[in-house]
């Protein structure tokens, strides 16, 4: 079941923002694509999907959307100063490109930068996936595009409210079960109709044929450049090894190695740090994403056994 619900205060953001260029940005699954279409569909717009297959080839897919809506048969741009050049003659007032992190692989981002200054005319709207990169090589210090941000806007999951809302008719029981399970992510509550939490939890996350088993492995393959590192040190955590030393111990990782790869998953949102107020230890780590937590604590124990 598809809905699209607690999302008044981004749309409002959108609506208020007045500059050239916003960021939106977040995990995986959280709705963005979603969120941008619905500020959209009343305007007259440009919406650009890229491919995880290079610059080239979503440029080229590109001009064929661009040739089709605008009724200029053929078109075929050689770069993307190229195509915003086209474009800026026509009479779009938003040009959204969605899961650009994809072309920033492809080392677009200085065109981009030139773009932004010296070619951009309409109001342009970039969103991507990979958190790390968007924080990283757009807005970050030494990113050609620093600065050139209007708005940057996070995309978080669903609250527990909303995840209420969305299940009109479920209890107060199922719904924290539901949840505890998901995060408040919407593709992952989509995948029940909320009549018997339990009874869908046991069906949906534990089918290896469905997302649901297998999106954390796929989240952090597509996100860390050393998936198993992360893998591991998610594990630890969710099994109640969250200090430095016990991380390290039931990871093999170098102890001194342990804060970077924290400091990431910090980042990303995806753990926090807990230090209790007067208290002389420094504190204990736990998965903030409880979807993650809960595959780690209840999923990623039997994988092999259940796949």
């Amino acid at each position: 079941m598809t809905m699209f619900i607690d999302r008044e205060d981004e749309i409002k953001k959108l609506e208020e923002w007045e500059g050239d260029v916003a960021l939106i940005f977040g995990r995986r699954r959280v709705g963005k694509t979603r969120l941008i279409k619905e500020f959209i569909k009343n305007k007259k717009s440009l919406y650009l999907l890229c491919a995880d297959k290079g610059s080239e080839y979503n440029l080229k897919n590109f001009s064929n959307i661009i040739s089709e809506r605008y009724g200029i048969p053929g078109l075929r741009f050689e770069s993307f100063k190229e195509m915003f050049q086209f474009l800026a003659g026509q009479e779009t007032e938003f040009i959204c490109i969605d899961e650009f992190g994809y072309l920033v692989k492809s080392g677009v981002v200085p065109e981009f930068q030139e773009i932004i200054d010296e070619i951009l005319e309409q109001r342009l709207i970039l969103c991507g996936s990979n958190v790390s990169t968007m924080k990283s090589k757009i807005t970050g210090y030494e990113s050609p595009t620093y600065g050139r941000m209007d708005l940057i806007k996070k995309i978080n999951p669903l609250k527990f409210k909303d995840v209420l809302e969305w299940f009109p008719d479920m209890g107060m029981e199922d719904g924290v079960m539901l949840y505890g399970a998901t995060g408040g992510v919407p593709r992952y509550l989509e995948f029940f109709d909320g009549k018997d939490a339990e009874k869908e939890i046991r069906e949906k996350m534990f089918d290896p044929d469905l997302m649901l088993y297998r999106d954390t492995k796929l989240l952090l393959q597509e996100e860390m450049p050393e998936p198993t590192r992360y893998y591991l040190i998610l594990e630890s955590i969710a099994l109640g090894k969250n200090s430095l030393t016990d991380i390290a111990n039931y990871s093999k990782i170098d102890r001194n190695q342990i804060p970077y790869y924290l400091n990431t998953l910090k980042d990303l949102g995806f753990v926090k740090h807990e230090k209790p107020l007067l208290a002389k230890k420094r504190g204990v780590y736990g998965i903030t994403d409880n979807y993650m937590k809960f595959w780690f604590r209840f999923i990623s124990p039997f994988y092999e056994e259940i796949d």
